[in-house]
């Protein structure tokens, strides 16, 4: 793995990407930059943050997602906090893996969470007439990011076995 220092140098001018030049320099600068092995702990941090704020206030995650009057009703609360268990456990579950430095069981739980973030990208596109403007917006921009840096992540990783 190259060292943060190593990359830096490079995004410099003078540095490599100076030498090579144009919108391919830096393209590859970023490849080389962005290491899949801390996009999979970001993914799964931020999917234990967004887990428990939907166990401790439901209605929060489900205001944004389906609108603010059903985010009160009883049955989409029990929908929201059960999503935010899941999105919990798959986070706490990654991040141990990444702890643990094993790339296999990481890959496998970031694969995971992608799937199911793929998962709520259908779910949202099935019902987007009836959600809200701003949270179908904002749920799709989420679960397109999610699923794809997810994905990347879990796919790319496969050389460090």
């Amino acid at each position: 793995m190259r060292e943060p220092a190593q990359i830096m140098n490079e995004l410099r001018p003078g540095g490599e990407i100076a030498a090579g030049g144009g919108h391919a320099g830096w393209m590859n600068a970023v490849r080389r930059a962005v290491d899949p092995r801390l996009i999979g702990p970001a993914i799964a941090a931020g999917r234990v943050a967004l887990g428990a704020v939907a166990i401790a206030r439901p209605a929060l995650p489900a205001r944004i997602w389906v609108s603010e009057p059903r985010s009160a009703e009883p049955g989409v609360q029990v929908l929201a906090r059960a999503l935010g268990a899941r999105d919990m456990a798959l986070g706490v579950a990654a991040l141990a893996a990444c702890a643990r430095g094993s790339a296999c069981s990481r890959r496998g739980l970031v694969g995971l969470g992608a799937f199911a973030d793929g998962v709520d990208l259908a779910a949202t596109l099935l019902a987007w007439r009836s959600l809200p403007v701003r949270g179908r917006y904002l749920a799709v921009g989420a679960t397109v990011g999610a699923t794809t840096l997810g994905a990347w992540a879990a796919l790319t990783g496969r050389q460090e076995s």
